[in-house]
């Protein structure tokens, strides 16, 4: 498999979480991404684009062999509002894989890998968001709204 150290975007902001199964893992935003609380509360309240559907949706996200941008189907793009992503491994030994995606809706994302293991990624605004992980089976299968 190949690795690659591609050149990530300057100031993104690394923060650690937990995954489902209890493991480490990394969640990178530009820091534009910042006001959380305010904006998606006042959204929410009054129907604003927050008030997104929960939703459920099968993907099939291998590792790839390239940094490239793989589009996703049209389904993934007008349930779940991603319109691309890449998922690559690195030589990073703690967090071998990145998974890097490009939203235009504001959700609570669960990514779930094959282990059924799973990444939440709170997204407050549109655009790019990182995922750095460890797992023994990294394709992405699923993703969950909330």
């Amino acid at each position: 498999m190949y690795r690659f150290d591609m050149e990530l975007p300057e100031g993104i902001v690394w923060t650690t979480h937990i995954s489902g199964k209890g493991k480490e893992y990394r969640i990178g935003r530009l820091p534009d991404a910042g006001s959380k609380g305010e904006d998606r509360t006042a959204k929410d309240a009054t129907g604003g684009k927050f008030s997104r559907a929960p939703f459920g949706i099968d993907v099939n996200w291998p590792v790839a062999n390239t940094t490239s941008w793989q589009g996703t189907q049209s389904d993934v793009q007008t349930i779940a509002g991603i319109t691309q992503y890449a998922l690559y491994q690195t030589t990073n030994p703690l967090y071998p894989y990145i998974l890097w995606f490009t939203n235009t809706e504001h959700y609570d994302y669960f990514f779930y890998d094959q282990t059924g293991d799973s990444y939440q990624v709170d997204t407050w605004r549109d655009g790019s968001h990182w995922v750095q992980y460890n797992s023994a089976k990294p394709t992405i299968l699923f993703i969950k709204g909330a």
